[in-house]
């Protein structure tokens, strides 16, 4: 989760391990979810984040959302990004 500070954790422990998660799930995974409300918070997390030692995904950690296609658009979009910026 954001709360946790994934941009200082890696700069503090990147190389030792990689951080999964920085996409809020409670921001993102709820009845009126949107593509492009996804896109906004998956490519903050990506650009705060950076591509060494980072796995964007929801902070749910599994391959599941609450509301049915957010894990799946979730998904697209991480991997249209990640051919953008990476």
């Amino acid at each position: 989760m954001t709360t946790n500070n994934v941009p200082e954790l890696i700069k503090q422990y990147g190389g030792k391990m990689t951080f999964m998660g920085d996409i809020d799930s409670g921001k993102v995974d709820h009845p009126a979810w949107s593509r492009d409300e996804i896109r906004k918070y998956t490519e903050i997390a990506c650009k705060e984040c950076g591509k060494l030692y980072f796995i964007p995904c929801l902070s749910q950690g599994l391959g599941i959302s609450s509301f049915l296609g957010v894990y799946e658009a979730t998904s697209e979009i991480v991997d249209e990004l990640s051919k953008e910026m990476f």
